[in-house]
């Protein structure tokens, strides 16, 4: 199990927005933008452009926001103090993958790793990372967003994506034997 750290929770006079701006400043940039993050040995890319509202990462802005409908652009997102409150959970649950669900699959023709820290219906969360190869060759995995699972639905299908995940997969040699 994770270790998570508490909640970042916002002063009762403090707006959304501006809570959302202390979240971005004293969280998400000093854990993925002025720090690097590992997943595996490699490190984690964090899309820098275009900026959201102005002045927001992309991935801060997806991780913080929430789409109203299905199929939302980001800009109809809107921010999300539970979201903003546990991305302090993000970093932890990819430098533990040991204690977490991981599985890959294809979404919209990219390959995505879902990282799942699956403690509770109150302790839980999940980091999607994408693999993609650039035109010169090299390949990274960027961070793409991370969130609290916070409805049973979901994670009903998250649990169907994992076990589906294993099923398909064949044995390495060492556990053949």
């Amino acid at each position: 199990m994770i270790a998570f750290p508490q909640p970042v929770s916002r002063a009762n006079e403090q707006s959304v927005e501006n809570f959302f701006e202390y979240v971005f400043e004293n969280h998400f940039k000093p854990d993925f933008i002025d720090n690097a993050v590992h997943y595996n040995g490699q490190e984690i890319e964090i899309l820098r452009t275009p900026l959201r509202q102005g002045c927001y990462n992309p991935c801060f802005w997806h991780m913080a926001t929430r789409a109203l409908n299905e199929g939302a652009h980001d800009e109809e997102r809107v921010i999300d103090e539970g979201r903003c409150s546990r991305i302090v959970w993000a970093k932890p649950t990819i430098c533990a993958t040991k204690k977490c669900l991981v599985w890959e699959k294809e979404k919209k023709g990219r390959a995505r790793i879902y990282l799942w820290a699956n403690h509770s219906e109150e302790d839980n969360y999940l980091v999607a990372l994408e693999r993609r190869e650039l035109a010169s060759g090299r390949r990274e995995i960027v961070l793409w967003t991370g969130f609290p699972v916070e409805y049973k639905s979901y994670r009903k299908k998250l649990l169907k994506e994992y076990n589906q995940y294993l099923s398909e997969q064949k044995p390495t040699p060492s556990e053949m034997v």
